[in-house]
């Protein structure tokens, strides 16, 4: 289908070991095999210089919000880790805020779930209060900005707390849907402090990744929230993650800075990404 209207594959990867404090970070998707399989160029490994400069690696999306979407202060990822960014003056700053998707679609599971639509069940559930400041007290939530989580945080440190509570599933979804929407709100309220910002009613929140259909997710970060919600069409919030990473592979393959140092804390902007070559005429663009 897309034949004849392809320039050039952006992969990001899929993360599987990050510990950026080691300048160390790995996403599996390997280039070359790309290229060997497809015959179109690929921009992937989009991370690595950043870490290597003392940065995170991630979140790497604000360069697209900045570029993209500059008319929100705001944009709020939810995916399997919920990360925000904001726009300031001269500069744009953003970071991971805690697991989200992670961490609903594991404890839906264990009712044979893939996830919870709209988060019905967990509206049906209720808060137990302990947990949920056991779940809040982390370390990693006390920890300024710029900062990351990587998904084995998520899958070995969070998720085993809910193990130690005897609970309805739906108890844990209720709790853990509060959770998330309370660091939420809490980390929007830092940043309003940490930048000396000034509320303003233009100020509003593009959101997307898998959690914007969540319905109840949003109406619990609209509670905890003081800026108002933008939701956009479902194409957007299903393909705003892959429209950003293409935008970097176009930025690097331009050799232009795509990873901002605001943003990951490294000692500056890079251009980051390795670029594997294809015979292949170049037409257009896809990111996976």
């Amino acid at each position: 289908m897309l034949e004849g209207k392809i320039d050039f594959i952006a992969s990001h990867g899929q993360t599987v070991f990050h510990q950026p404090e080691n300048q160390m970070t790995s996403q599996i998707g390997d280039g070359g095999a790309i290229v060997a399989e497809t015959g179109y160029p690929v921009v992937c490994n989009f991370r690595t210089i950043d870490v290597a400069l003392g940065g995170q690696g991630t979140p790497v999306a604000p360069i697209g919000d900045k570029i993209l979407f500059g008319e929100f202060k705001f944009c709020l990822n939810i995916g399997g880790i919920a990360n925000i960014s904001c726009k300031l003056d001269n500069r744009i700053i953003g970071f991971d805020i805690c697991g989200a998707n992670m961490v609903l679609n594991a404890l839906a599971s264990e009712i044979d779930l893939e996830f919870d639509k709209d988060g019905s069940i967990a509206r049906s559930g209720n808060v137990n209060h302990d947990l949920l400041n056991e779940l809040n007290a982390q370390w990693y939530y006390e920890k300024p900005y710029p900062k990351s989580i990587g998904g084995g945080w998520v899958t070995k440190i969070f998720l085993p707390i809910f193990k130690k509570y005897r609970m309805q599933v739906e108890d844990k979804l209720r709790t853990a849907t509060e959770h998330i929407a309370l660091q939420i709100g809490k980390d929007i309220k830092n940043i309003y402090a940490t930048e000396f910002l000034t509320k303003d009613e233009t100020h509003s929140m593009l959101v997307s990744g898998g959690g914007a259909f969540n319905k109840f997710l949003l109406e619990r970060i609209n509670y905890h929230s003081s800026v108002p919600l933008v939701v956009p069409d479902p194409a957007t919030i299903k393909f705003k993650e892959a429209l950003l990473i293409s935008l970097m592979g176009a930025l690097r393959q331009r050799n232009e800075v795509n990873v901002l140092s605001s943003v990951t804390g490294a000692t500056a902007d890079s251009v980051g990404g390795e670029i594997y070559q294809s015979a292949q005429k170049k037409l257009a663009t896809v990111s996976v």
